[in-house]
């Protein structure tokens, strides 16, 4: 007779292999160990494919928004670098006939490594009937 009241057979009993520990137990402790494996593999190839290069900013235009007065042209900020850059300055140009019509920048205070921002650069002539140019011009390594 078990505690439970029920009969030694009853459906109710947990299967227990040769030890005597639940079948249930060793299927969630096979799971956890899993888990935990997978996790320092994943630890491992972060710290092995980690690059400890310098920074790498880029810029690229995103969209232009029609504003009331102005028009803002969006920037993705990429740094694909190994460490962080601070106070990345981003300089975008209007060219028409190949001169420079309008220039406009923004910073970024901190892109971390392999992370990006979007900025906003504001015109006060049409991105859409000029070439418009995004460039990094400058940026600090903390």
């Amino acid at each position: 007779m078990t505690l439970g009241g029920g009969d030694a057979g009853s459906d109710r009993d947990p299967v227990v292999l040769g030890s005597g520990t639940p079948l249930l137990e060793w299927v969630i402790a096979l799971i956890g160990a899993a888990l935990a494996v997978a996790i320092l593999v994943v630890l491992v190839l972060s710290a092995v494919n980690r690059s400890d290069g310098p920074p790498q900013p880029q810029a690229r235009p995103h969209a232009t928004v029609t504003q009331p007065d102005s028009y803002l042209v969006t920037v993705d900020v990429i740094n694909r670098g190994g460490t962080a850059a601070t106070g990345v300055q981003i300089q975008g140009e209007l060219h028409a006939s190949g001169a420079v019509v309008e220039r406009t920048e923004a910073v970024v205070d901190v892109l971390p490594p392999s992370s990006s921002r979007r900025v906003g650069l504001v015109f006060e002539r049409d991105p859409a009937a000029h070439e418009v140019r995004v460039r990094v011009i400058g940026f600090e390594q903390p």
